[in-house]
């Protein structure tokens, strides 16, 4: 009889102990998605074409990106701002949608365009300009009449 109460004893902890860690996942998941909903947007236009864009300004904001994604709008994306013109890359771990990637200097310039697939390895690339920029901003991977020297309207004061 005592064993039996020991085998019911290690059941029910093996099944509080997994469900613990399915609302853990949970939870983490509606976390992470109030946090993508609470990211400042702005309205930029580039070659006459609007987009609504996600604010990302922090390190943190910024190494997470659009990572998880399983969508985007069609003239929706995210802006990456860094505090200073350098060499920035991104990279397309865990990323599920493909992107068109633009890195812009500090002059609001698109300097390089970028087509990127999502990566599923355990060792992803990064990709950069190999110039200076301020900015990266990620679309969705679609045709946009963005092309390289055009200005981006509505990040100055970024």
């Amino acid at each position: 009889m005592q064993l039996v109460r020991q085998s019911d004893l290690i059941n029910r902890k093996f099944v509080r102990k997994n469900s613990l860690a399915t609302i853990g996942v949970f939870l983490t998941f509606i976390f992470s998605t109030a946090i993508a909903d609470q990211l400042p947007k702005i309205d930029i236009q580039i070659a006459e074409q609007n987009y609504r864009v996600e604010l990302a300004a922090t390190l943190s904001e910024r190494r997470k990106g659009l990572m998880y994604r399983s969508s985007l709008l069609s003239n929706g994306g995210m802006l990456l701002v860094y505090p200073n013109a350098r060499d920035h890359r991104v990279w397309m771990k865990n990323m599920k949608i493909p992107l068109k990637v633009y890195w812009i200097d500090a002059s609001f310039r698109v300097v390089h365009i970028q087509s990127l697939q999502p990566c599923e390895n355990a060792r992803c690339p990064a990709f950069g300009a190999n110039q200076k920029s301020r900015f990266i901003l990620e679309l969705k991977d679609r045709q946009h009449t963005i092309g390289v020297g055009d200005l981006v309207v509505g990040i100055s004061d970024l």
